[in-house]
Protein backbone atom coordinates (compact mmCIF):
# COMPACT_ATOMS: atom_id res chain seq x y z
CA UNK A 1 0.00 0.00 0.00
CA UNK A 2 1.05 3.25 -0.67
CA UNK A 3 0.73 6.35 1.22
CA UNK A 4 1.15 9.63 -1.17
CA UNK A 5 0.42 12.86 0.71
CA UNK A 6 -0.24 15.37 -1.69
CA UNK A 7 -1.53 18.01 0.55
CA UNK A 8 0.06 20.54 2.48
CA UNK A 9 -0.25 18.43 6.12
CA UNK A 10 1.26 15.58 7.96
CA UNK A 11 -0.48 12.40 7.69
CA UNK A 12 -0.55 10.26 10.07
CA UNK A 13 -1.37 6.17 9.33
CA UNK A 14 -1.90 3.89 12.12
CA UNK A 15 -2.25 0.01 11.04
CA UNK A 16 -4.32 -0.71 13.94
CA UNK A 17 -7.25 1.38 12.73
CA UNK A 18 -7.46 -0.79 9.72
CA UNK A 19 -9.13 -4.52 8.43
CA UNK A 20 -9.91 -6.84 5.85
CA UNK A 21 -13.36 -8.28 5.64
CA UNK A 22 -14.26 -10.70 2.77
CA UNK A 23 -17.94 -11.70 1.45
CA UNK A 24 -17.93 -14.38 4.37
CA UNK A 25 -17.83 -11.62 7.51
CA UNK A 26 -14.42 -13.55 7.80
CA UNK A 27 -12.37 -10.32 9.51
CA UNK A 28 -8.57 -9.88 9.49
CA UNK A 29 -6.68 -7.13 11.59
CA UNK A 30 -3.18 -6.09 9.98
CA UNK A 31 0.42 -8.96 11.44
CA UNK A 32 2.26 -6.75 13.61
CA UNK A 33 6.42 -7.47 14.61
CA UNK A 34 4.86 -9.58 17.54
CA UNK A 35 2.45 -11.67 15.49
CA UNK A 36 4.62 -12.18 12.84
CA UNK A 37 7.42 -13.24 15.46
CA UNK A 38 4.97 -15.98 17.00
CA UNK A 39 4.17 -17.21 13.71
CA UNK A 40 7.63 -17.12 12.32
CA UNK A 41 8.54 -19.30 16.28
CA UNK A 42 6.32 -21.51 15.49
CA UNK A 43 7.00 -22.51 11.52
CA UNK A 44 10.43 -22.88 12.88
CA UNK A 45 9.64 -24.86 16.17
CA UNK A 46 7.25 -27.34 13.75
CA UNK A 47 9.91 -28.00 11.04
CA UNK A 48 12.68 -29.46 13.65
CA UNK A 49 11.94 -29.05 17.90
CA UNK A 50 15.04 -30.45 18.26
CA UNK A 51 17.71 -27.98 16.28
CA UNK A 52 15.27 -24.68 17.22
CA UNK A 53 18.02 -21.98 17.78
CA UNK A 54 15.29 -18.97 17.60
CA UNK A 55 16.31 -18.23 13.71
CA UNK A 56 12.51 -16.30 13.76
CA UNK A 57 14.29 -12.95 14.69
CA UNK A 58 16.89 -12.76 12.07
CA UNK A 59 14.34 -14.04 9.56
CA UNK A 60 11.94 -10.87 10.65
CA UNK A 61 15.54 -8.63 10.94
CA UNK A 62 14.79 -8.75 6.56
CA UNK A 63 11.27 -7.39 7.18
CA UNK A 64 11.83 -4.34 9.11
CA UNK A 65 10.70 -0.98 7.41
CA UNK A 66 9.17 -3.02 4.67
CA UNK A 67 5.64 -2.87 6.45
CA UNK A 68 3.17 -1.34 8.05
CA UNK A 69 3.33 -2.07 11.69
CA UNK A 70 3.59 1.23 13.78
CA UNK A 71 2.10 4.22 13.37
CA UNK A 72 3.48 5.70 9.95
CA UNK A 73 4.25 9.58 9.09
CA UNK A 74 3.92 10.98 5.85
CA UNK A 75 5.54 14.62 5.56
CA UNK A 76 3.73 16.96 3.52
CA UNK A 77 4.71 16.22 -0.72
CA UNK A 78 6.13 12.70 0.53
CA UNK A 79 5.40 8.95 -0.32
CA UNK A 80 5.52 6.19 1.68
CA UNK A 81 4.92 2.50 0.07
CA UNK A 82 5.18 -0.81 2.71
CA UNK A 83 2.84 -4.03 2.69
CA UNK A 84 0.08 -4.96 4.97
CA UNK A 85 0.28 -8.25 5.98
CA UNK A 86 -3.36 -10.19 7.15
CA UNK A 87 -3.27 -14.14 8.04
CA UNK A 88 -5.39 -16.23 4.68
CA UNK A 89 -8.93 -15.94 5.03
CA UNK A 90 -10.49 -18.94 6.15
CA UNK A 91 -12.57 -19.36 3.45
CA UNK A 92 -12.07 -18.43 -0.67
CA UNK A 93 -14.29 -15.82 -1.83
CA UNK A 94 -15.17 -13.49 -4.45
CA UNK A 95 -14.37 -10.05 -3.00
CA UNK A 96 -13.11 -8.48 0.17
CA UNK A 97 -12.92 -4.44 1.24
CA UNK A 98 -10.13 -2.73 3.04
CA UNK A 99 -11.34 -0.45 5.45
CA UNK A 100 -8.78 2.38 7.14
CA UNK A 101 -11.09 4.05 10.23
CA UNK A 102 -8.71 6.75 10.84
CA UNK A 103 -5.90 8.20 8.53
CA UNK A 104 -4.80 11.57 9.93
CA UNK A 105 -4.70 14.58 7.42
CA UNK A 106 -3.73 17.49 10.05
CA UNK A 107 -6.00 17.21 12.67
CA UNK A 108 -8.90 15.37 10.94
CA UNK A 109 -9.56 12.41 10.75
CA UNK A 110 -11.10 10.63 7.22
CA UNK A 111 -12.04 6.79 6.35
CA UNK A 112 -11.14 5.09 3.62
CA UNK A 113 -12.62 1.96 1.65
CA UNK A 114 -11.03 -0.43 -0.76
CA UNK A 115 -12.70 -3.25 -2.34
CA UNK A 116 -10.67 -5.83 -4.07
CA UNK A 117 -10.85 -9.42 -6.01
CA UNK A 118 -9.87 -12.40 -4.29
CA UNK A 119 -7.87 -15.50 -6.06
CA UNK A 120 -6.97 -18.67 -5.07
CA UNK A 121 -2.82 -18.40 -5.77
CA UNK A 122 -1.38 -21.74 -7.04
CA UNK A 123 0.27 -22.39 -3.85
CA UNK A 124 -3.48 -22.56 -1.86
CA UNK A 125 -2.81 -19.03 -0.52
CA UNK A 126 -5.50 -15.83 -1.00
CA UNK A 127 -3.89 -13.28 -3.15
CA UNK A 128 -5.75 -9.91 -3.36
CA UNK A 129 -5.55 -8.04 -6.39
Amino acid sequence: MTIANKSSRLIIYNPSHTALFSGKLDYKKPLDYSALYLIAEGVAKSKDESSYTGSSTKQLATLTGKYYDLNTRVEAGGKVSKLLLFKPFLEVSKGAVLIIKELYIGTDAFEFSFPFILSEAPSSETTVK
